[in-house]
């Protein structure tokens, strides 16, 4: 049913009319949102998926998440408004309550008269400029091994990502804290393919279109944890090395400083950098 046949059988339509109409007023509603979403408001004053420094990309996560919705139910005024082209008088829920990317924290997507608005349940969500970490890994060597999957060489790994929990940005930058101790630099990449770059002056960086020489690519195996990952060739033998992309720095500590926040789908990102600090 159209949303054009829907909205004339929930007004004039008979009972079985009346009761088909009814039954797909939700799907025409989000079939007509989708069309108009762009252009309409959207309200959240709690910092809830606001990533990093660019706010537009918040809107436009929101805004999807919001039009894929399924399951919300409305009154047949409701429906009429927004099939009419207009907002609803009354305000109209979208979704179930679902996690802040952030944060993990409640969220639940409104129709009202202002336009979409997020209303959170509980606290604010407490990283809404994003999240930066900071973390420090020893090359020994300085031969390192660069890829998107070292779990066979570090099932701890696998074992935090296996953890119950929502998958937050608080959550990434918990694992990646984890991790280092143990010898592993790691970030969240997501499903694609990052390098590392040689920034000058003693500066790398780990993303995706960065100025400066790519030194080395994660390439992107059949078993990807969506995840960068970094460790000292000597950890395993010359022939296991010789399986993994790899690239040369100087011996020593490296500092890393992490964004959590970025967004890996971008054409040009920085997931992290790293110098050397001893």
């Amino acid at each position: 049913m159209s949303p054009q046949e829907t909205a004339t059988f929930l007004i004039a339509g008979t009972g079985p009319q009346r009761i088909a109409a009814m039954a797909s007023a939700p799907a025409a509603v989000l079939r007509n949102l989708r069309e108009r979403g762009p252009r309409l408001p959207l309200y959240w004053g709690s910092g809830h998926f606001r990533f990093g420094k660019d706010a537009e990309r918040g809107h436009q996560f929101v805004r999807h998440a919001i039009l894929n919705a399924d399951g919300f139910l409305g009154t047949r005024e409701q429906y009429l408004d927004v099939l009419k082209g207009g907002l609803p008088q009354a305000p109209l829920k979208l979704s179930s309550y679902s996690g802040c990317f952030s944060c993990g924290g409640a969220v639940q997507a409104w129709l009202t008269q202002r336009g979409l608005e997020i209303h959170d349940h509980g606290a604010p969500c407490p990283f809404p400029s994003g999240i930066l970490s900071e973390f420090r890994v020893r090359f020994p060597t300085g031969r390192v091994l660069f890829s998107d999957e070292l779990r066979p060489l570090f099932p701890e790994m696998g074992e935090a990502l296996a953890e119950d929990g929502l998958p937050t940005h608080v959550k990434y930058q918990a694992i990646s804290a984890r991790m280092a101790p143990l010898g592993l630099a790691t970030g969240f990449s997501g499903p694609v393919q990052v390098g590392v770059y040689d920034l000058g002056n003693g500066l790398y960086g780990v993303g995706r279109g960065l100025e400066g020489k790519c030194i080395a690519h994660s390439g992107f195996s059949k078993w990807t944890t969506w995840w960068w990952n970094m460790a000292d060739a000597a950890i395993v033998s010359r022939t296991d090395a010789l399986k993994y992309p790899r690239f040369q720095v100087e011996p020593g500590t490296y500092r890393f400083s992490l964004d959590v926040s970025a967004d890996p789908l971008d054409s040009y990102v920085e997931l992290a950098r790293f110098e050397s600090v001893s």
